[in-house]
């Protein structure tokens, strides 16, 4: 018999550890800049803006808590969850170089089924010449 307080403890433990792994990159304070504490060990590499996607199984939403606790729990509300709605992955928006160096604010338990991705804010003028079908 599953009992309904073991999924919300279960989230409860994978948002503190990504709070942690956020913390030990956000040196700055922002998730923004979270990835980008690694910007100056690589110069002045122009930063991009990256939505990390790290998918999670319950075993490895307990491992990286395990793996949080070691360095303490931060920034675990720039994080967004679809855990109570079926979905268990977690998404943050940072800035970062490249997308390994995005990657790191995963924890490390959880990093090899983690994905960035690049974005960036269009206009509608931008967006539609993207789309415009070209001679």
């Amino acid at each position: 018999m599953r009992l309904p307080w073991i999924r919300s403890l279960l989230l409860i433990g994978f948002l503190a550890l990504l709070a942690l792994a956020t913390g030990t990159l956000a040196k700055e304070g922002t998730g923004q800049q979270a990835a980008g504490a690694a910007k100056g060990a690589k110069g002045a590499a122009a930063e991009q803006e990256w939505i990390v996607e790290c998918s999670h199984s319950s075993a490895e939403c307990q491992q990286a808590l395990a793996e949080m606790e070691k360095t303490g729990y931060k920034n675990l509300s720039l994080w967004r969850f679809g855990c109570p709605y079926g979905e268990h992955k977690g998404w943050i928006t940072v800035r970062a170089a490249d997308e390994k160096t995005a990657l790191e604010i995963v924890p490390t338990v959880l990093r090899s089924k983690a994905a960035a991705h690049r974005v960036s804010a269009l206009t509608v003028a931008q967006l539609r010449a993207l789309h415009e079908e070209k001679p």
